[in-house]
This record gives C-alpha cells, structure tokens and sequence, in this order.
C-alpha cells in the first residue's frame, strides 16, 4: 500500500502544484485551470484505457511499473523542457503526465486490492487516499521550502525532480515485491 500511496500522491501534488510551477513563466491562473482541464481529461481516457487492458492481462506489477517509469518520464527533463517552450507544449506536456499518473490510479487501487484480499477493497482503497493524501502534504510542503530557500533555482525544475524522486522510490518498492496471486476473481478462479 506505501508504493501505491506514494503514487497517487504524485498526482495530487503535481496538480496541486501546477499552477505555481507554470506562473514564473508568464502564464496566468486561467492558464493553469485549462492545464488541468487537460490534466484531468486526458487522464480519464488514460485511466480507462488502462482498466481495459489490465481487465484482460491482469499483470498488476508489469502494469505499475511500467506507468511509473513513464510518469518519471513524464515528470523528469522531458516535462520540463515542454513546459519551456510555450502554451501549446505546456499543455502537450501536462496532458502527458495526466495520461500516466491518473491511469495509474487504475492500475495501484486494483493492485493493492490484488496484494490484500484479506482487507476488502473499500478499506485497501481508503488507506490509499489517507497515505496518498498525507504524503502529497509532504511533498508539497519539501516542495515549497526548498523553492523558497533557494530562489536562485527554477520552482519547476525542483518541482519536477522531487516528484521524479517520489515515483522512483516507487519503483524500488514495486521492483521488491513479491507478488502471489492470492484474489480470488469471481468467474476466473484464482489468478
């Protein structure tokens, strides 16, 4: 469950942070509510996109490791340099990180609900959100201290790399699990 948190928490605190990463270049709030209209709806078809395929694969881990490594791809220099170079790629860009993070949401419910069916979806499912939440207030809060303590940094750069940090330690948490296939599906026996 701490790797699934950890993912989604990089989710709400990119969109949290969207709007203070983009402004020092000459966006303005409006700018930012369109990103995230793009953010959230890219993401859903993402997310759906995601549920499909993993209903038919059901490889839980391969799934997960995977959108991570695209989220950090997502969130490390190639983000950065898109969201650079104007209006148009700063959308392309956070769409692109939509894509990934709220597809992984898919992906992080279903497996932490695959890797604990003694604990019931709805209390696998809520642990998720509470740790997702507080480690989201963490990182926001490591997130803006830095950026205030060293101005002389970019507020994105740093933004970007803590988040990219955060989905890496997921990595590692879901590179060292052991996953066995102990959720029964109903109509589909045990997988």
């Amino acid at each position: 469950l701490l790797g699934a948190s950890l993912i989604v928490s990089t989710s709400y605190s990119f969109s949290t942070l969207v709007e203070q990463i983009i402004l020092p270049y000459g966006y303005v709030s409006d700018d930012a509510s369109n990103q995230g209209v793009f953010y959230n709806g890219i993401g859903v078809v993402g997310g759906v996109l995601c549920a499909i395929l993993l209903n038919k694969e059901r490889k839980f881990k391969t799934f997960a490791i995977s959108l991570v490594i695209l989220e950090i791809i997502s969130f490390a220099p190639f983000g950065i340099r898109l969201a650079e170079e104007g209006t148009k790629n700063a959308i392309y860009s956070v769409s692109l990180c939509g894509l990934f993070c709220i597809a992984s949401f898919s992906v992080v419910y279903e497996y932490a609900v695959y890797l604990t069916p003694g604990i019931g979806e709805a209390m696998s499912g809520g642990l998720i959100n509470m740790l997702a939440n507080l480690f989201g207030y963490v990182v926001i809060i490591i997130v803006q201290q830095i950026a205030s303590h060293h101005p002389d940094k970019d507020y994105l750069h740093i933004s970007m790399y803590a988040l990219a940090i955060v989905l890496t330690i997921c990595l590692g948490i879901l590179f060292a699990l052991k996953t066995e296939y102990n959720r029964i599906w109903w109509g589909f026996g045990v997988l």
